[in-house]
């Protein structure tokens, strides 16, 4: 069984990640568990490859980051993936050059690009 999606335009694509990765939810363990929720999706939702779980590494000033969404059932098509580079830039912000792939079961989403983060103290 192949699945068929429509195509979808490489700036529409991109424009629709950076849209969920602004205001997404990211919580980092201590021992460098990360969880990554799109904005407007519950982080305890499952079934959607918006929710995402990986790791944190950091070497000197700059963090990678690898997660990737949990397959619930063995006939899932959906995949969630998320490679990303941190590097603190000018005073409250995080620079993210991310190459993200989600495939939903209605569209797949390609995109590489980089996006200011601000840094909130807790």
């Amino acid at each position: 069984m192949a699945l068929k999606w429509d195509p979808q335009p490489p700036a529409q694509a991109e424009q629709k990640l950076r849209a969920l990765f602004e205001g997404a939810q990211w919580s980092i363990t201590e021992d460098g568990t990360l969880h990554f929720s799109a904005r407007g999706v519950d982080s305890q939702q499952e079934g959607t490859p918006l929710v995402m779980r990986g790791k944190v590494t950091v070497q000197g000033q700059m963090a990678s980051v690898s997660a990737s969404y949990q397959r619930k059932t063995l006939f899932d098509t959906q995949i969630g993936s998320l490679d990303a580079r941190l590097y603190r830039g000018d005073t409250g912000n995080l620079t993210m050059s991310v190459t993200t792939n989600v495939f939903t079961n209605t569209e797949r989403l390609k995109a590489t690009f980089e996006q200011a983060m601000p840094l909130k103290p807790r």
